[in-house]
């Protein structure tokens, strides 16, 4: 195990990557060997996958170049044994309420510190969900991100549309932070916490009677609040400036990013006791395990046969309505499908 970690704890030192349309034609095209401007962590091999995630460096290495995609090496086949598995399973649970802990503690609004409304999760390298709750935050971003990612890093939006819906408006601010070790990109953690106000026609940041996403406050599109590990102190002064209650919003923003620190530092620590490449297989497995079991539910509680549901909601605060929403479910195969043909349009 140990050797399969040194194999590939020099990616600090190789230059740009680019994001490579198959990893099977490139290794017929060079094998075993790397070429300037486009290279991967480590030569071709049938015992790594290769995964686009976005682009990345070290703080140690050459940043990509824009509109260029990290591929990342996954090793495969790297076996987990159970008592492993469970005491890795065990420690990122723990790192997730964690984070709670230190959020709650020092945060200031009291929709953050009492009422609890932010949600951690911790993922894997391709921003799969390991722990957490709400799903994951990182899809949507990891989509349509075009820019570097470093050490030391730190995102933040509030944007719905630019995260594929990820938070659902604006008062939510979502950070983000790519955890590394050694110069390896090996998880990520995030979070996003609902913010007492963010600007906007009405204090509190819900008008219920907006017709646009500006009328609820100031639109943050992804960005590094940090960079490297510094903050951009220009960037979170021109937000907190359109907020009434800045001193709130600044606490409940330094409380999670305490909360996502904590976690790259509890996802070392794992990494550096196990290997990271039993860190990568137990997180997989992980996330095999609860893909079996989720196609076990579906398949003992779902039927085959259309099961239909309809409601309605009486009013959208501009005094129009009522509207109907109407979804059928069923099963196909291991799938789960939800139809809402005949639900009224937006």
């Amino acid at each position: 195990m140990k050797s399969d970690s040194n194999r590939l704890r020099h990616a600090a030192s190789l230059p740009a990557l680019l994001l490579l349309p198959a990893a099977a034609a490139y290794a017929q095209e060079v094998p075993q060997t790397y070429r300037s401007n486009v290279q991967l962590l480590v030569p071709l091999t049938s015992e790594y996958t290769y995964t686009a995630l976005g682009s990345y460096s070290s703080t140690s290495g050459t940043p990509t170049a824009p509109g260029r995609t990290t591929l990342i090496a996954i090793p495969t086949g790297v076996k987990v044994d159970p008592v492993t598995l469970d005491i890795i399973e065990g420690a990122l649970k723990s790192a997730r309420y964690e984070m709670d802990a230190v959020l709650f503690r020092t945060a200031m609004s009291p929709g953050i510190r009492e009422q609890h409304d932010a949600f951690p999760m911790i993922a894997n390298q391709e921003g799969k969900m390991v722990v957490g709750q709400f799903g994951s935050f990182l899809y949507g971003f990891m989509q349509g991100y075009q820019g570097t990612i470093e050490d030391g890093d730190i995102f933040i939006t509030n944007d719905p549309y630019s995260c594929d819906g990820a938070v659902s408006h604006l008062n939510d601010w979502l950070l983000m932070m790519p955890i590394f070790h050694d110069g390896r990109l090996v998880s990520w953690s995030a979070m996003f916490g609902h913010m007492t106000d963010v600007g906007g026609k009405v204090p509190g940041s819900l008008p219920t009677d907006g017709t646009t996403i500006f009328e609820a406050g100031i639109v943050v599109p992804p960005v590094k609040i940090f960079k490297g590990g510094k903050l951009n102190e220009d960037v979170l002064r021109v937000v907190l400036h359109n907020c009434r209650l800045p001193e709130w919003n600044l606490s409940d923003f330094n409380a999670i990013t305490a909360a996502l620190r904590t976690a790259g530092t509890r996802c070392v620590e794992i990494a550096e006791r196990f290997g990271d490449d039993v860190f990568y297989s137990a997180m997989d497995a992980m996330l095999d395990r609860n893909k079996r079991a989720m196609r076990a539910l579906i398949r003992q509680n779902v039927p085959e046969t259309k099961q239909f549901f309809e409601d309605y909601i009486c009013d959208d605060g501009l005094n129009m309505g009522p509207y109907r929403i109407k979804c059928a479910m069923w099963r196909e195969g291991d799938k789960c499908i939800f139809d809402f043909t005949g639900t009224d349009p937006q």
